[in-house]
């Protein structure tokens, strides 16, 4: 664990540290039971050449994703799950392991997308349609079926807004609704009043904030 993520939990209290190291323990117990490995923190600048606006690899908690998943309702067979920025496919495990007709995979760095659709591989799921899209999400055409979409802070700037706009424009071609879940928003607060289409419908505190949005209609 790096310890800039650990002062930075300290610098809230000796308790949410504490969270932050149990966490740790635990996603690595959780890794080595299913016989993968999404640990670390990865500078952006040593994975793409053109990194601009993009953040650090550094994975979910497994217990995060779990609290965040129990406030997104999904029907099984049918909704469709996206995380935005996949990096070595600890959340996509996790969503494979809910009914989901499809889970798909967003990352801009071959290195990751390579080691996400490996730790896929890997492990036995409830959701055998999962792939792994490997470019800019800024390209990335959201399926009209796409009805959970997670982000972990994997971007900002243009490319946070770039993106958003593509989601927005499939939810009007495909007019649906969509459950946005966002772990640590600290940049998307800052274009929120651009998107008058986003609701909160819940927030949680972990390591970082967590607000779930809705979108569409």
């Amino acid at each position: 664990m790096r310890l800039k993520r650990l002062r930075r939990a300290w610098a809230k209290g000796a308790r949410p540290a504490a969270a932050v190291i149990v966490d740790r323990a635990r996603d690595a117990w959780h890794d080595c039971r299913l016989g993968i490995w999404t640990a670390g923190l990865i500078p952006i600048e040593t994975l793409v050449e053109v990194w601009e606006g993009c953040h650090d690899y550094a994975p979910t908690s497994f217990r995060a994703f779990r609290a965040f998943m129990q406030s997104v309702p999904v029907e099984p067979d049918r909704d469709v799950f996206v995380d935005v920025g996949c990096g070595k496919g600890r959340v996509l495990v996790m969503a494979a392991q809910f009914p989901f007709r499809r889970v798909i995979g967003v990352e801009v760095s071959p290195t990751l997308a390579a080691a996400a659709a490996a730790n896929v591989a890997r492990v036995r799921r409830r959701c055998d349609d999962v792939t792994v899209w490997t470019g800019h999400a800024s390209d990335f055409s959201f399926p009209g079926d796409a009805s959970v979409v997670y982000f972990f802070n994997p971007f900002h700037g243009v490319e946070l807004e770039q993106v958003l706009d593509r989601l927005r424009q499939s939810i009007e071609a495909a007019p649906r609704r969509v459950s946005i879940v966002f772990n640590n928003p600290v940049h998307l607060v800052t274009q929120l009043h651009r998107h008058h289409w986003l609701s909160e419908r819940a927030r949680f505190a972990f390591e970082h904030d967590c607000v779930i949005y809705e979108g569409g209609q």
